[in-house]
């Protein structure tokens, strides 16, 4: 055929477009039980090849030319067959699922253009791709690894056509064996002559039959939700029979039910004016509840005075008591000193009886006076020994009396507290009894009140009971009316 540009860019553009077309709507399409056709890894090796495909028909024929073809099936046949990874898989999408699937379509997506770009950019970094009209090792190497991918991912999609019997698999079968042939094809074949335009043309193909896929299973997709939507509709009309049967029924009882109101009401009406002469006698008593409650307050506070007082003075008589012990603890202390000097005055008066007696004659005058003095300490010190006796009972009876005091003292504070309590629990009781006479107020004026809403409430039942006639007589109009949409909808079902 030789060299035709418009004819080869017309069909790179159109197998572009099929396989990023594909790519969105199987992305989009996800859903239920994949088959081996909507793995992830498919969807991006079409992205991959479409996106390289447009750049390999913009460029013009040369090393760039070839390198776009080369690298766009290179990708391509790689991510198909990283397909086999989820050969075993039975996944069920969710909204988690559909936001990975997006964002590696979208990684994958800015990764090519970036190749692209940097590959238009940059050519002389690229290797030699063609010479003198002969393909390179490097750009045969390339498609024929492409064409090997290819053909390796070829059994995923028969083995998950065996699997689940799904056509897709076995379209894409199909497809990816169109895709290896071709790569490996690409070795036999110089740029233009008719080997390199038979493999361009059974790529062609196989992007026409993914193509056809697409047209497939969006219409699959259209006719499953027109199908759901008018299942919606049939299930939704016979539920809305069934309530509009429910309210007819309802709408009936509450008329006669309206009528036993009206009845009901009026008994209401009297009841409430008894509660109002009731209450009005209970706002009285609850008056009256609350002198009381203050008169036990004041009585209490005086109380509380007193018990103040007393426990003052209790304090101020065990502060005495203590002062008392303390000068009895001092007249003991005296006592022990003169018993204690009585002693020595009559040790003194011995040693002076014993000089006397060596004197003779002379000493008889001072022996006379040493007897005195110590028949004089022996009685002093005996009545220290009865100074300390009465001093030490006294001491008891002091302590006894300081712990009584402190006993006393302690009752007081504990009845002054209890009093105190007491108190603020008068307090609280008249607080609450002027809080149940202000009640009590209120409860009057809202039976007053209620009295005159029951007679409004009567005159509004009666006009209730009118309205509900009229809604029954609607509500059987608008049970004709879903009837008729459920047999429109029923022969809209028969169409699909």
């Amino acid at each position: 055929m030789g060299p035709n540009i418009p004819l080869h860019s017309a069909i790179e553009v159109f197998g572009s477009f099929a396989a990023i077309n594909a790519a969105i709507i199987m992305l989009f399409l996800r859903h239920g039980q994949l088959s081996a056709a909507q793995s992830l890894w498919v969807i991006c090796g079409l992205i991959a090849m479409g996106i390289l495909d447009i750049f390999h028909g913009a460029v013009p024929p040369g090393k760039t030319f070839v390198w776009f073809h080369s690298t766009a099936n290179f990708f391509g046949g790689l991510l198909f067959a990283l397909a086999w990874l989820d050969l075993t898989s039975q996944r069920v999408t969710s909204l988690g699922a559909h936001k990975t699937a997006a964002m590696a379509a979208i990684i994958v997506t800015v990764a090519t253009l970036l190749f692209g770009f940097y590959s238009v950019i940059f050519p002389d970094t690229l290797p030699p791709m063609i010479v003198q009209g002969k393909f390179t090792t490097v750009a045969s190497l390339l498609n024929f690894s492409a064409g090997i991918f290819f053909l390796l991912a070829a059994p995923v999609f028969l083995i998950g056509f065996s699997s689940r019997k799904n056509r897709d698999d076995l379209l894409f079968f199909v497809v990816t064996i169109l895709f290896g042939l071709a790569e490996l094809l690409f070795h036999y074949s110089k740029l233009w002559d008719t080997t390199w335009w038979i493999w361009h043309f059974m790529r062609l193909i196989a992007l026409t039959a993914v193509m056809t896929y697409v047209f497939i299973i969006f219409r699959r997709f259209n006719n499953t939700v027109i199908t759901e939507a008018v299942d919606e509709i049939v299930t939704s009309t016979n539920d809305i029979t069934a309530i509009v049967d429910q309210h007819e029924h309802t709408a009936q009882q509450q008329v006669s039910a309206v009528n036993e109101t009206a009845t009901t009401i009026e008994e209401l009406a009297a009841s409430a004016r008894q509660s109002s002469k009731q209450a009005g006698a209970n706002a009285g008593l609850a008056k009256e509840a609350g002198h009381a409650a203050a008169q036990g307050t004041n009585a209490i506070r005086q109380a509380v005075v007193g018990m103040t007082n007393l426990k003052e003075k209790m304090t101020a008589m065990a502060e005495h008591v203590l002062h008392l012990g303390q000068q009895t603890d001092q007249i003991g202390g005296i006592a022990t000193i003169l018993k204690d000097l009585s002693g020595e005055i009559n040790m003194l008066a011995l040693n002076a009886a014993v000089e006397a007696a060596r004197a003779g004659e002379q000493g008889k005058g001072f022996a006379v006076v040493a007897s005195e003095v110590r028949k004089l300490a022996v009685e002093s010190r005996k009545s220290a020994e009865q100074a300390s006796a009465i001093v030490a009972e006294t001491q008891k009876i002091t302590d006894a009396s300081i712990k009584m005091t402190e006993e006393g003292a302690s009752s007081v504070a504990e009845v002054a507290k209890l009093a105190s309590e007491a108190d603020e629990l008068f307090a609280q009781l008249a607080n609450m009894t002027m809080r149940v006479n202000e009640n009590a107020q209120q409860v009057v004026l809202n039976t007053k009140q209620q009295a005159t809403a029951f007679a409004q409430v009567a005159e509004a039942v009666s006009s209730i009971a009118s309205g509900a006639k009229t809604t029954a007589s609607g509500i059987s109009y608008t049970k004709t009316g879903v009837q008729k949409l459920n047999k429109a909808a029923e022969r809209l079902k028969a169409i699909q």
